[in-house]
């Protein structure tokens, strides 16, 4: 993640942070065509990158429940989360984990079907705890009020342009209910990058919890 430094020569208002590697979303336009089938046969064999993505959903939820005390214990019966850019589904474990049934959505087809090769993804979907759907966050495939938690981890970065945010922005205080909590981690190139979506939603008229 990128780390706060300013650069004593730079402007006083230069919000940037400083990016020590490319990042896939810099070099390719499209997630195809980083994510290839190769690259998603190794990101299901890296155990590393697995505990990772389990330790920064872990981390989303229990900021959740700290900041919305309560929230997990909502008197619903089957209570929907939302996993934005779900990739191979490891998020979704630990949302299913939190007693959620989980839609993960994902743009690549690819994605999709090589997570089905996971022993979690294959057991949830048997139990209908778990359903993924082809589909972009710009642009839901959902009705209104439907989901009590949307999260994402390390994927919305993909969303370069004012207008894909305002897409995901209108279409997540379009699907979730009032007073649900959206959570998204994302490698943010500054400050303002970071602040833009929450800022956003409001805008749209989301009234619940952002935690980003």
């Amino acid at each position: 993640m990128g780390k706060h430094k300013r650069d004593e020569a730079e402007q006083p208002d230069d919000d940037s942070w400083e990016i020590e590697n490319e990042r896939p979303e810099d070099v390719h336009e499209h997630p195809e065509e980083y994510w290839t089938p190769d690259a998603i046969l190794k990101l299901l064999k890296a155990k590393g990158q697995a505990r990772i993505q389990y330790k920064l959903a872990t981390r989303a939820i229990n900021a959740i429940a700290e900041h919305f005390p309560g929230f997990f214990e909502q008197d619903s019966e089957f209570p929907l989360a939302l996993d934005l850019g779900c990739g191979v589904g490891f998020t979704s474990d630990i949302l299913i984990e939190a007693g959620l049934t989980t839609v993960g959505i994902d743009v690549l087809v690819d994605m999709l079907a090589m997570s089905g090769t996971r022993d979690a993804v294959t057991r949830n979907a048997k139990r209908a705890r778990y359903h993924r759907v082809l589909a972009s966050a710009t642009m839901l495939p959902f009705r209104g009020a439907t989901f009590v938690l949307a999260a994402s981890i390390s994927a919305m970065q993909w969303l370069k342009t004012p207008g894909e945010v305002h897409g995901l922005s209108t279409e997540l205080s379009r699907t979730c209910i009032k007073h649900a909590c959206v959570s998204i981690q994302q490698y943010a190139r500054s400050s303002d990058e970071m602040t833009s979506l929450g800022s956003a939603m409001k805008r749209a008229g989301f009234d619940g919890g952002i935690l980003i």
